[in-house]
């Protein structure tokens, strides 16, 4: 007993000590990048963009083959005591239903979460020569993420059911045993490790947004003057970009931080862009400007609208936190019973 339990704690501290240097080195990378201007990481924002198109392609066109061994192996291997973890979810493979309305409190967050860049806008049009672009660009990006999250969605909800994994990718750490070849060995080791190789790309994005964004907020009419100094501009950017890895540590269960972060996503996607228009509109008039400018649409010129947007984005955001909160209390009662 005194062994085991000293092979146990072994083993925890083996996996505390590599979650916390993969987070260390995930930090040395992010974090210079959150310190660099846009315009100086282009090539690796491209690269990333590109790498993003072969990770979809790997897993839309390998799905169908993870699940046929799937299959297989829960015909097969039904009873064997010792299987690989793919096996053993095949075994116990149960279909996800058409409809769970449970899991809509946790999927509204995500769904608009996964769709956020509203607040990274300045930053990204600022690179971009023709800013008449900008509409088409924003448009094309987000009807593309759409058609891309969906087409995974119902492939791996179709192909794993139930036993989906938080992080679907993780599915592929069982792909290269199909045939042992190179190609798969590759393709499993692409998709398990792509996914974190991915946030370096997008992590600076968002801390350079909120690094701006608090600069200004403790410079006030002083940013432009503010802005010139990199030092000032470095030293919020760590301010942005360094707490979120601390906390990365702290917690580090993905669904309960997709979870929570997931909420933000109302608030950041409906409510502030809707109240920073009304403010603008307000100010325009009240210093004798048009309300009305070049990129006004049909939901800016019914005041109504962005009020609807508004609220909206704070009934979501409360409606997801009462759902993820009593769901977190009756866990922990019936962990009690």
């Amino acid at each position: 007993t005194t062994t085991t339990t000293t092979t146990t704690t072994m083993m925890m501290i083996s996996s505390l000590d590599s979650y916390l240097m993969y987070a260390i080195l995930f930090a040395t990378a992010v974090v210079p990048l959150s310190c660099l201007e846009l315009d100086e990481q282009v090539v690796v924002q491209v690269v990333m963009t590109l790498a993003r198109f072969v990770m979809l392609f790997f897993m839309l066109a390998t799905t169908g083959e993870l699940a046929t061994q799937q299959q297989e192996q829960q015909q097969h291997l039904n009873g064997m005591a010792n299987t690989t973890t793919l096996t053993a979810t095949a075994m116990t493979f149960q279909p996800a239903p058409l409809v769970r309305w449970q899991g809509l409190s946790e999927m509204l967050p995500i769904v608009v979460f996964s769709q956020i860049f509203h607040h990274s806008v300045p930053g990204l049009s600022h690179p971009v020569a023709n800013k008449r672009e900008l509409k088409s660009i924003f448009a094309s990006t987000a009807l593309f993420s759409t058609l891309a999250y969906t087409l995974l969605g119902l492939s791996l909800g179709s192909a794993f059911g139930m036993s989906v994994e938080q992080s679907s990718n993780l599915h592929w750490n069982e792909y290269h045993a199909i045939d042992g070849t190179w190609w798969t060995q590759l393709v499993s080791i692409y998709v398990v490790c792509f996914p974190a190789l991915d946030v370096v790309s997008a992590f600076p994005l968002n801390a350079i947004t909120l690094g701006n964004n608090l600069l200004g907020a403790a410079y006030g009419s002083k940013i432009q003057e503010a802005e010139n100094h990199r030092w000032t501009r470095t030293q919020f950017r760590l301010l942005a970009s360094v707490p979120p890895i601390v906390l990365g540590i702290l917690e580090r269960k993905l669904g309960t931080i997709t979870d929570y972060a997931g909420t933000t996503g109302f608030i950041l996607g409906f409510s502030f862009p809707a109240l920073l228009f009304l403010k603008s509109q307000q100010k325009a008039i009240a210093q004798g400007f048009s309300s009305k400018t070049f990129y006004a649409s049909y939901a800016t010129t019914h005041r109504c609208i962005p009020w609807l947007l508004f609220g909206f984005g704070i009934a979501m955001a409360l409606y997801a936190v009462y759902f993820l909160v009593l769901a977190q209390i009756q866990g922990e009662d019936s962990g009690d019973d």
